[in-house]
């Protein structure tokens, strides 16, 4: 099966041979779940014990775009992204993905949001008290 760069890059199948029973033309293939990692897990339960404000989970942010935020505070627009995999050489410190990301984090300041990007180290109570001193800010400064 001949596909194009922009079907491989929205998942397409390549390893089916034509003809067969299984190898229907531009069929996506499963595209991860949205559900929390064991670091989004982490962190939310960490919010939870400080008492954070409500959060929105994988709130998409931009009118065109499919990109969503781990986790956001719509009134004061923050947002809060957690980045796993940076020692296992993870698909968001990876080239191409990397690149994907900072596009996706400079519309986002475009439309006015703030982002905080933590690693598994910044899953903290420290942390969480930060976002939440800016969440309070915001809302307080509009």
């Amino acid at each position: 099966m001949n596909l194009t760069a922009a079907q491989r890059a929205r998942g397409f199948i390549t390893n089916m041979r034509p003809g067969s029973a299984l190898s229907p033309i531009n069929v996506p293939t499963r595209r991860r779940k949205i559900g929390q990692s064991g670091l989004e897990k982490e962190f939310w339960a960490k919010w939870k014990l400080l008492k954070g404000p409500a959060l929105v989970e994988q709130h998409r942010f931009h009118p065109t775009r499919r990109w969503r935020f781990d986790f956001a505070h719509l009134a004061s627009k923050v947002a809060i992204e957690i980045q796993g995999g940076i020692w296992s050489h993870g698909a968001h410190v990876r080239g191409a993905q990397y690149q994907r990301d900072r596009a996706k984090i400079v519309m986002a300041q475009e439309l006015g949001w703030i982002v905080y990007e933590l690693t598994d180290r910044q899953i903290t109570g420290e942390w969480i008290e930060r976002i939440v001193g800016m969440i309070q800010a915001r809302v307080i400064g509009q």
